[in-house]
């Protein structure tokens, strides 16, 4: 897994990108996605 870490002084703000995953486990085997 590939993210990057971004905090904002101004607003307190903490902000996660994921760039790029691989091999990821699915949370919801049926629908093969960890979307619900």
């Amino acid at each position: 897994m590939n993210f990057s870490v971004d905090y904002e002084d101004k607003s307190g703000t903490l902000r996660i990108f994921v760039k790029q995953a691989r091999e990821i486990a699915a949370a919801d085997s049926k629908l093969n996605s960890s979307n619900t």
